[in-house]
């Protein structure tokens, strides 16, 4: 890979990438935003309709509605008023999707920053990942995971025991959200929350983006040795509409003033 141009200085950067942080952060800004005043209003909520729930501190209760929307679900903690169960039904509904449209957002703002960073370094295939909404390449999805962990076992406080094994495990059970509960995040105070939620809105966004890129590799060895075929019939987007790769061609024909093979 070429070294960055001469004329790449952090000023210059941080020039060029000015107008498309400012366009890309407003509406990611009002998600999240969107997604904090729901996780509070959804906590004042539950701990009215659910005694259980009102025992629990209001971190807690934070913690427990970010486990049931990113579906980690730990199993601490739990609705067990029937008022609080049909909430929560309803909360999830419309929660989900809303924070995992942040965190698919967060996770798109990251990669395209990582590829004009490559553009500015002059990486040839930099481009057209831009165009294209192009994955982060795989070794360096795996370097960002050994750097989460690491700074995970520094950092991260859980009911495991800590600069061992359970730092690790944890994190990966929270990533893949597969939480099983025997380790649990610890959220004692306002700092230690907002750093758990972060650490694990960015585990599971890498997660995300690892599992997007296994993806294409797997498709690769589903359509290795196979002759392709169809090509007339695949379906393109062009100016706000689906047509075929044929009509495309038959399009592009009449514009020329040829005969379309």
């Amino acid at each position: 890979m070429a070294g960055c141009a001469p004329d790449a200085t952090p000023t210059a950067v941080l020039r060029s990438m000015l107008p498309h942080i400012l366009c890309a952060a407003v509406p990611q800004l009002f998600l999240v935003a969107l997604l904090v005043a729901y996780l509070i209003v959804g906590a004042v909520v539950f701990q009215s309709t659910d005694e259980k729930l009102a025992k629990y501190s209001f971190l807690d209760v934070i913690l427990f509605e970010f486990g049931t929307l990113t579906t980690i679900g730990y199993g601490n903690i739990s609705p067990t008023a029937d008022s609080s169960r049909m909430f929560c039904i309803l909360y999830s509904i419309l929660g989900i999707p809303l924070i995992l449209l942040t965190m698919a957002n967060f996770g798109k703002f990251i990669t395209k920053g990582f590829w004009y960073m490559m553009y500015l370094c002059r990486l040839p295939v930099a481009r057209s990942k831009l165009s294209t909404d192009g994955n982060m390449p795989l070794p360096v999805i795996l370097l960002l995971f050994a750097g989460t962990f690491y700074f995970g076992s520094k950092f991260v406080h859980h009911t495991g025991v800590r600069h061992s094994v359970d730092d690790v495990y944890f994190s990966f059970i929270s990533f893949t959200t597969v939480g099983f509960g025997d380790t649990l995040p610890v959220t004692d105070s306002i700092g230690r929350l907002c750093f758990m939620l972060l650490y694990l809105t960015w585990g599971i966004m890498l997660t995300t983006a690892l599992f997007g890129v296994l993806n294409q590799y797997l498709r690769k060895v589903h359509y290795l040795g196979r002759r392709f075929t169809g090509a007339r019939d695949v379906p393109v987007w062009m100016g706000g509409q689906c047509i075929t790769v044929s009509q495309l061609l038959q399009i592009v024909a009449n514009e020329f003033d040829v005969r379309a093979g």
